[in-house]
């Protein structure tokens, strides 16, 4: 069978998707180990108390978030009502556990994080911020895959990407899997039929991302967690982070907003 644009496509979306996955599972798995660690699953949430359940709960429905995105990928379900819904109720959940969302819980309240009130304003600052961006971005992914807004050229998607990661590394946000909240727009646009380079090294780069740290995970259960090696592994994966984009060389944003236009006439 000859690898099209389309299959390679379809190929590198659906293994993103389970890469994802996998993600959250192991996601979930960390969580219950840090609140309850060596019980079973059914003991994390029983002798947990009011509190520590609570922030278990609210982090094992933002790991979710994920996955949602993982099984859009592999089915391209992007406009399937239940998904939406889905990634609109986990996606609250990880605003609720980034910076700002943290701090916004401990100044209404929450005991745990009632250190929130004494930080400096600095950080309270630039904790919102970092909350707003990410916020931004899965609202866009949302926008587009319910075609609100559409992209009518590759540089309009490149322009948007590269800003949405250069604020997200400011942060220190920037890892795999808010890079495929970035890259949502891109994956609802039809394929090519035309081979790019470009769009190779791009579809390359995301997977490499997702693979590299289990690779180097297994390396340094042998060699321990050097600090070096550390800082070269997180520069690698920032730069796969910024080539990924070049994937929509192999994609044509012009399709859909044809296809759409079509459907409106035929309406």
């Amino acid at each position: 069978m000859k690898l099209t644009v389309p299959l390679r496509n379809r190929i590198t979306e659906t293994a993103a998707g389970i890469l994802l996955i996998i993600l959250t599972l192991q996601g979930a798995y960390s969580t219950l180990q840090v609140y309850s660690p060596g019980n079973s699953v059914i003991n994390s949430f029983s002798e947990a108390d009011g509190q520590t359940l609570r922030i278990m709960v609210l982090f094992l429905i933002a790991s979710l978030f994920f996955a949602v995105l993982g099984v859009m990928l592999i089915f391209r379900a992007y406009r399937f009502l239940p998904l939406k819904i889905l990634y609109c109720i986990t996606a609250v959940a990880v605003l609720a556990n980034t910076g700002g969302g943290m701090l916004i819980r401990g100044l209404c309240g929450e005991e745990l994080l009632s250190d929130a009130k004494e930080m400096p304003a600095s950080y309270m600052t630039r904790y919102m911020a970092e909350t707003l961006v990410i916020c931004a971005v899965i609202v866009i992914g949302l926008l587009s895959v319910s075609r609100k807004i559409t992209w009518r050229s590759r540089e309009a998607l490149l322009a948007y990407a590269f800003i949405a990661l250069v604020l997200l590394a400011l942060f220190k946000t920037l890892d795999r899997t808010y890079l495929i909240v970035v890259l949502l727009p891109f994956f609802i646009q039809d394929s090519t039929n035309e081979k790019d380079p470009k769009g190779v090294i791009g579809n390359a780069a995301l997977l490499i991302s997702f693979i590299l740290p289990y690779i180097m995970s297994l390396i340094f259960r042998f060699t321990g967690y050097p600090d070096t090696v550390i800082k070269v592994l997180n520069v690698i994966l920032m730069i796969l982070c910024f080539v990924a984009p070049l994937m929509v060389f192999e994609r044509d944003p012009r399709e859909i907003i044809t296809n759409v236009k079509e459907k409106a006439v035929k309406k």
